[in-house]
C-alpha cells in the first residue's frame, strides 16, 4: 500500500489529529545473498480531526493547520533461509 491514514488521540494534546503517510519512493539494494538495504521516502501529513459535532475554529488564513514532513527511512534486512 502507498496511503496510511489513521486518527491519533495524544494523551495531553486535548484534541485528535488525522494523520496521513504516503509513500513516494521505495528502493532495495541487495548487500549480498542474505542481506539487502531498503529505502522508503514518505510524505506525512498531520491535521486537526473534527469529529463531526463541534465547528473546527480556523485560523487567519481561513485553512486548517497542516504539518508536512517528507522522511526517509533506510533499513538493513536479513533473509534467514
Amino acid at each position: 500500500p502507498n496511503k496510511f491514514s489513521c486518527v491519533l488521540a495524544p494523551t495531553g494534546a486535548g484534541k485528535m489529529l488525522n494523520v496521513d503517510m504516503i509513500a513516494l519512493a521505495r528502493r532495495q539494494e541487495y548487500v549480498d545473498k542474505s542481506r539487502f538495504d531498503a529505502s522508503e521516502v514518505v510524505r506525512q501529513i498531520v491535521s486537526t480531526a473534527n469529529d463531526g459535532r463541534t465547528p473546527q475554529p480556523q485560523p487567519m488564513s481561513g485553512r486548517a493547520a497542516t504539518l508536512l514532513k517528507e522522511l526517509e527511512t533506510i533499513s538493513l534486512y536479513t533473509v534467514n533461509n
